[in-house]
């Protein structure tokens, strides 16, 4: 994020390959330009971890200060803003020993197709699950 705040306006229209990233959670990859002008970041995307120290993420959503829980914020157009095709690696998901390693594929694998995705790559070893969206909301 650092490195956005040296850019011109004309460079934040058409930022090549934009990726949001979130230390020992996953990071967002949004292919060909994007243009992040208007966007704000904390709002877009929020990175987090459930109880059972799984990776998500969650686009277009804030927080709600009364209550603790998100609540949807307006989504874009489909190809507008952020809404639009992106690759998204998760860690967190390893299985609990190696002999449950199909099974978690099978779970990643439906888990992906529920919500859409493509699966790209699921490593058991690392526990890091790439899926691709055509839209994040």
């Amino acid at each position: 994020m650092e490195e956005l705040r040296t850019y011109t306006a004309k460079q934040l229209s058409a930022v090549k390959d934009f990726g949001v990233k979130c230390e020992n959670v996953g990071e967002v990859t949004w292919p060909g330009l994007s243009d992040v002008r208007f966007l704000d970041l904390d709002e877009v995307i929020q990175f987090s971890k459930d109880a059972k120290g799984r990776a998500k993420v969650s686009f277009y959503s804030n927080q709600d200060t009364e209550n603790g829980e998100l609540s949807k914020s307006p989504c874009p157009a489909i190809g507008e803003g952020l809404n639009r095709p992106c690759v998204i690696t998760l860690i967190g998901f390893k299985p609990p020993s190696d002999r449950k390693a199909k099974k978690m594929l099978k779970r990643i694998s439906k888990a992906t197709e529920d919500i859409g995705g493509e699966l790209i790559n699921y490593d058991s070893l690392t526990g890091a699950w790439t899926f691709a969206l055509e839209k994040v909301c």
